[in-house]
């Protein structure tokens, strides 16, 4: 599995992972770097290996590099690579990167932050991807702190 921060307006993955935020993507872009270079190994709990590839140095106009066919090689070659990739990226509704992104990859979750997400934002994300024509896999909840109660588990 290969997680690759391709948030370039506020990347946050290597603060959150604890690794050096440079280089990444911006580096393998522009041929400053190579992949392998940018990479790195974290070793996961159960043995297993996660694969992060950072956003890397900050860039002045993402959209026009997140449009470039080097972002086309770069997807492709993470896919060949890897079992899965899963792609972080700015807010749907703030930004037009998730669509361009969302039209090169098999799927998008839309993750919405518990609590503080307005449905009408919500709502209004969706209908972006769906007008990028970014086939949605569905949603994802996060940050949510009140219990899930037990009916719900034995429903499913």
């Amino acid at each position: 599995v290969v997680l690759v921060d391709f948030n370039l307006r506020n990347p946050a993955l290597a603060d959150v992972l604890d690794i050096p935020g440079e280089p990444g993507v911006t580096e393998v872009l522009d041929g400053r770097c190579t992949l392998d270079a940018a990479l790195h190994a974290l070793k996961l709990k159960n043995g297993n290996e996660l694969h992060v590839l950072p956003a890397g140095a900050p860039v002045d106009k993402p959209l026009g590099l997140l449009k470039s066919r080097q972002v086309q090689a770069l997807i492709s070659s993470l896919v060949e690579r890897y079992d899965h990739t899963i792609i972080d990226v700015t807010a749907a509704n703030a930004h037009p990167d998730p669509q361009v992104l969302g039209a090169l990859v098999d799927g998008a979750l839309l993750v919405i932050r518990a609590g503080e997400t307005p449905r009408e934002t919500v709502a209004e994300a969706k209908k972006r991807l769906d007008l990028g024509g970014v086939r949605c896999l569905g949603v994802v909840l996060n940050q949510r702190t009140d219990p899930i109660p037990g009916f719900v588990y034995r429903m499913t």
